[in-house]
C-alpha cells in the first residue's frame, strides 16, 4: 500500500448508528468497525472493511448487545 491517502466508504442509511470503536488488522489489511445503535432498540454489531480494495464491509457480528471497545489480535487468530 502506497502512503497516499486512503478512504474507507461505508454507508449505513440508519440516523441512529455511532461507530463506538475501530481496530486494525495489519495482517488481513482490515478495518473492524465496532456499530451501536442507539435508541429505543439498541443492538450493535461488527463490520470487517477490507482497505486494499473497493468491496464493501462484511458484517460479521449482529446482536443486541452494546459495543464499548473492540481489539483484533492478528498473532493470536
Amino acid at each position: 500500500m502506497d502512503s497516499a491517502a486512503k478512504t474507507l466508504n461505508r454507508q449505513s442509511g440508519v440516523a441512529d448508528e455511532l461507530i463506538s470503536s475501530q481496530s486494525y488488522d495489519w495482517i488481513t489489511k482490515k478495518v473492524y468497525i465496532a456499530v451501536d445503535r442507539v435508541g429505543t432498540k439498541k443492538s450493535g454489531r461488527i463490520e470487517a472493511c477490507p482497505i486494499e480494495s473497493n468491496d464493501g464491509c462484511t458484517i460479521l457480528l449482529s446482536n443486541d448487545f452494546g459495543m464499548h471497545s473492540l481489539v483484533v489480535d492478528p498473532t493470536e487468530g
